[in-house]
């Protein structure tokens, strides 16, 4: 039996509108269609690697609402271990507004972590045994920085490292982008980063 893929990421509903243009500032515009549905990168990811055939583990942290209840239902029906996706009572799970413009496919998103962002690095040791076991780890920096850097800084996990990279500035307060979605493997196998972004912390 191959070894399982451990995810570290967010869930988030996404709700999607879609329209002929992009509202102007301060426009109330009429749009064609509106979708709700399952999203956030390391949900989506961590579906499409158990549609691919390879035992997941996901981790990250939801509220116990109606979004969380979406969630759930997603990684019962899709066969992805949920033993470390902890449902928080008096948070909130995360959504995203997501606005397409139809005639160019243009996109404006707005994504809100929610409980996602109350990720501590303690929450990576107490999943650690279903990592230790995993071939791969994969993070996203849509979880608090401070989860990656303890798990990138700790010595003894027997993983290869990647250094973090800044990107551009995002919005006048001076805020860089870390714009990294980190890829780990067991020592002495390599790894791999792909493009993700959010703000320091």
């Amino acid at each position: 039996m191959t070894k399982p893929i451990s995810i570290l990421g967010i869930f988030v509903a996404d709700l999607t509108f879609r329209t002929d243009r992009m509202p102007i500032k301060g426009e109330t515009f009429i749009g064609n269609s509106f979708k709700l549905g399952p999203g956030g990168k390391g949900s989506n990811q961590a579906v499409a690697t158990r549609r691919a055939g390879a035992e997941t583990i996901f981790i990250t942290k939801i509220g116990k609402d109606t979004f969380g209840e979406m969630a759930m239902k997603l990684y019962a029906d899709e066969g992805i271990n949920a033993e470390y996706v902890w449902e928080i009572a008096d948070m909130a799970t995360g959504a995203a507004s997501i606005v397409v413009n139809e005639e160019t496919s243009e996109n404006l998103i707005i994504v809100v972590p929610g409980a996602a962002d109350d990720m501590v690095p303690e929450d990576l040791e107490t999943a650690e045994a279903g990592i230790a076991k995993s071939s791969f780890f994969m993070a996203s920096l849509e979880v608090p920085n401070s989860c990656n850097a303890a798990w990138t800084g700790s010595s003894k996990k027997e993983w290869n490292p990647y250094n973090f990279k800044s990107g551009t500035c995002c919005n006048s307060s001076g805020c860089s982008l870390r714009t990294f979605r980190l890829f780990y493997t067991k020592r002495n196998r390599g790894c791999y980063a792909g493009r993700n972004s959010r703000g320091n912390r």
